[in-house]
Formats: structure tokens, sequence, C-alpha cells
């Protein structure tokens, strides 16, 4: 396996790890394009209501 291989491999399992803590689990025969899509996707319909100017949503 060369270093650049090995470095995808790592963001790719990296990625996969923060999908699924953040509830997402079909990672399985995705890209890294599609993974980090979703991931994107993901973050910002993650709202944190601690501020009171963000409780409208």
């Amino acid at each position: 396996m060369r270093v650049y291989e090995a470095q995808e491999h790592i963001m790719i399992n990296h990625i996969k790890e923060q999908l699924n803590q953040l509830g997402y689990v079909d990672t399985e025969n995705k890209s890294k394009r599609e993974l980090t899509h979703k991931l994107a996707v993901l973050r910002a319909t993650v709202v944190k209501v601690g501020n009171p100017a963000n409780k409208w949503f």
C-alpha cells in the first residue's frame, strides 16, 4: 500500500466515524466525495439552540 492510499484510507475512515456519530450508518461502497457531501449536509442540519437567536430553528 502506497503512502497516498494509506492516507486516503485514514481520511475515509475518519469521515465514516464522524458520520456514525451523527447517526448515519450507510457508509459502505460510497466514494470519498459522497461521504464528505453527506457529512457536510448532516453538519449543516445540526443546529445547537444554546443561543437564544437560534431558537427559530
